[in-house]
Protein backbone atom coordinates (compact mmCIF):
# COMPACT_ATOMS: atom_id res chain seq x y z
CA UNK A 1 0.00 0.00 0.00
CA UNK A 2 1.11 3.05 -0.75
CA UNK A 3 1.37 6.13 2.19
CA UNK A 4 -0.24 9.50 1.56
CA UNK A 5 1.14 12.51 3.10
CA UNK A 6 -1.98 14.34 5.72
CA UNK A 7 -2.48 17.87 4.16
CA UNK A 8 -2.32 19.95 6.12
CA UNK A 9 -4.60 23.02 5.50
CA UNK A 10 -3.17 25.38 7.79
CA UNK A 11 0.32 25.22 6.79
CA UNK A 12 2.41 28.26 6.54
CA UNK A 13 2.82 28.23 2.91
CA UNK A 14 -0.71 28.30 2.14
CA UNK A 15 -1.33 31.18 4.19
CA UNK A 16 1.32 33.61 2.61
CA UNK A 17 -1.06 35.35 -0.42
CA UNK A 18 1.05 37.18 -3.21
CA UNK A 19 4.54 37.44 -3.00
CA UNK A 20 6.44 40.97 -3.63
CA UNK A 21 7.23 40.39 -6.96
CA UNK A 22 3.65 39.13 -7.78
CA UNK A 23 2.25 42.35 -6.76
CA UNK A 24 4.93 44.65 -8.48
CA UNK A 25 4.23 42.92 -11.90
CA UNK A 26 -0.02 43.89 -11.34
CA UNK A 27 0.92 46.91 -10.88
CA UNK A 28 3.15 47.47 -13.81
CA UNK A 29 0.64 45.72 -15.80
CA UNK A 30 -1.71 48.01 -14.82
CA UNK A 31 0.35 51.27 -14.82
CA UNK A 32 1.08 50.25 -18.51
CA UNK A 33 -2.72 49.98 -19.29
CA UNK A 34 -3.97 52.79 -17.78
CA UNK A 35 -1.04 54.98 -19.65
CA UNK A 36 -2.21 53.22 -23.07
CA UNK A 37 -5.71 54.44 -22.37
CA UNK A 38 -5.11 58.19 -21.03
CA UNK A 39 -2.39 58.24 -24.52
CA UNK A 40 -5.74 57.04 -26.41
CA UNK A 41 -8.23 59.42 -24.83
CA UNK A 42 -5.52 62.74 -24.88
CA UNK A 43 -5.63 62.07 -29.26
CA UNK A 44 -8.95 62.25 -28.99
CA UNK A 45 -9.40 65.41 -27.21
CA UNK A 46 -7.15 66.63 -29.16
CA UNK A 47 -9.23 65.63 -32.60
CA UNK A 48 -12.20 66.47 -30.85
CA UNK A 49 -10.64 69.89 -30.44
CA UNK A 50 -8.82 70.77 -34.20
CA UNK A 51 -12.59 69.15 -35.06
CA UNK A 52 -14.06 72.18 -33.56
CA UNK A 53 -12.02 75.19 -34.91
CA UNK A 54 -12.23 73.57 -38.19
CA UNK A 55 -16.43 73.37 -37.47
CA UNK A 56 -15.72 76.94 -36.41
CA UNK A 57 -13.50 78.18 -39.47
CA UNK A 58 -15.91 76.61 -41.67
CA UNK A 59 -18.74 78.70 -40.19
CA UNK A 60 -16.99 82.00 -40.27
CA UNK A 61 -16.07 81.44 -43.97
CA UNK A 62 -19.15 81.06 -45.31
CA UNK A 63 -20.47 83.79 -43.45
CA UNK A 64 -17.48 85.94 -44.78
CA UNK A 65 -18.15 84.40 -48.52
CA UNK A 66 -21.90 84.94 -48.55
CA UNK A 67 -20.78 89.00 -47.91
CA UNK A 68 -18.80 88.86 -50.91
CA UNK A 69 -20.70 86.93 -53.17
CA UNK A 70 -23.67 89.84 -52.03
CA UNK A 71 -20.91 92.61 -52.62
CA UNK A 72 -21.05 91.05 -56.40
CA UNK A 73 -24.82 90.34 -56.90
CA UNK A 74 -26.21 93.63 -55.70
CA UNK A 75 -24.76 95.95 -57.83
CA UNK A 76 -24.72 98.41 -54.71
CA UNK A 77 -20.94 99.60 -55.77
CA UNK A 78 -21.01 102.90 -53.15
CA UNK A 79 -19.33 100.29 -50.72
CA UNK A 80 -16.15 99.05 -51.14
CA UNK A 81 -14.98 95.50 -50.52
CA UNK A 82 -12.42 94.71 -47.89
CA UNK A 83 -9.79 92.52 -49.04
CA UNK A 84 -8.32 91.55 -45.12
CA UNK A 85 -9.76 91.23 -41.65
CA UNK A 86 -10.31 89.36 -38.46
CA UNK A 87 -13.50 87.64 -36.94
CA UNK A 88 -13.65 90.06 -34.01
CA UNK A 89 -16.82 91.26 -34.23
CA UNK A 90 -18.10 87.68 -34.34
CA UNK A 91 -16.08 86.63 -31.02
CA UNK A 92 -13.68 85.42 -33.21
CA UNK A 93 -10.57 87.43 -33.17
CA UNK A 94 -7.58 84.56 -33.40
CA UNK A 95 -9.00 83.55 -37.03
CA UNK A 96 -7.71 86.23 -39.67
CA UNK A 97 -9.28 86.39 -43.07
CA UNK A 98 -7.75 87.68 -46.59
CA UNK A 99 -9.35 88.21 -50.10
CA UNK A 100 -7.73 87.40 -53.58
CA UNK A 101 -9.68 88.00 -56.80
CA UNK A 102 -8.47 86.78 -59.98
CA UNK A 103 -10.12 87.95 -63.67
CA UNK A 104 -10.78 84.86 -65.45
CA UNK A 105 -11.39 86.13 -69.96
CA UNK A 106 -13.36 83.10 -71.21
CA UNK A 107 -13.16 84.82 -74.69
CA UNK A 108 -11.09 82.55 -77.02
CA UNK A 109 -8.64 83.50 -79.36
CA UNK A 110 -10.92 83.15 -82.23
CA UNK A 111 -14.11 85.02 -80.19
CA UNK A 112 -11.20 88.18 -80.13
CA UNK A 113 -10.42 88.11 -83.39
CA UNK A 114 -14.41 87.90 -84.32
CA UNK A 115 -14.63 91.65 -82.39
CA UNK A 116 -16.81 89.44 -80.03
CA UNK A 117 -16.97 91.58 -75.87
CA UNK A 118 -14.72 89.70 -73.39
CA UNK A 119 -15.99 87.24 -71.65
CA UNK A 120 -14.81 87.92 -67.94
CA UNK A 121 -15.41 86.13 -64.46
CA UNK A 122 -14.00 86.69 -61.53
CA UNK A 123 -12.47 83.70 -59.26
CA UNK A 124 -12.92 84.88 -55.87
CA UNK A 125 -10.67 83.10 -53.26
CA UNK A 126 -11.12 83.34 -49.02
CA UNK A 127 -8.27 82.73 -46.85
CA UNK A 128 -8.81 82.05 -43.08
CA UNK A 129 -5.87 81.93 -41.12
CA UNK A 130 -5.28 80.57 -37.71
CA UNK A 131 -2.97 78.85 -34.79
CA UNK A 132 -4.22 75.18 -33.91
CA UNK A 133 -4.15 74.13 -30.16
CA UNK A 134 -0.94 72.84 -30.79
CA UNK A 135 0.60 76.13 -31.90
CA UNK A 136 0.70 74.98 -35.41
CA UNK A 137 -0.46 77.64 -38.37
CA UNK A 138 -3.72 76.50 -40.22
CA UNK A 139 -5.29 77.72 -43.34
CA UNK A 140 -8.71 77.34 -44.76
CA UNK A 141 -9.78 78.14 -48.43
CA UNK A 142 -12.53 78.49 -50.19
CA UNK A 143 -13.01 79.87 -53.52
CA UNK A 144 -16.36 80.84 -55.55
CA UNK A 145 -16.63 82.25 -59.75
CA UNK A 146 -18.47 84.71 -59.61
CA UNK A 147 -19.26 87.84 -63.03
CA UNK A 148 -18.40 91.07 -62.31
CA UNK A 149 -20.00 93.11 -60.12
CA UNK A 150 -23.15 95.08 -61.77
CA UNK A 151 -22.82 99.20 -62.68
CA UNK A 152 -25.81 100.82 -61.58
Amino acid sequence: MSRQRPHKQNSPASERGLTLLEVMAAVTILALATSALLIGINRDFDKAVDSNQLRIVKMLSTKKMEEVLLFYTSGNQSQTLETSGNFESDGYPQFEWSLEEEELNLTTEEEKRDGREDQILYKVTLTVKYKKEDGTDAEYKLSSVVEPPKQE
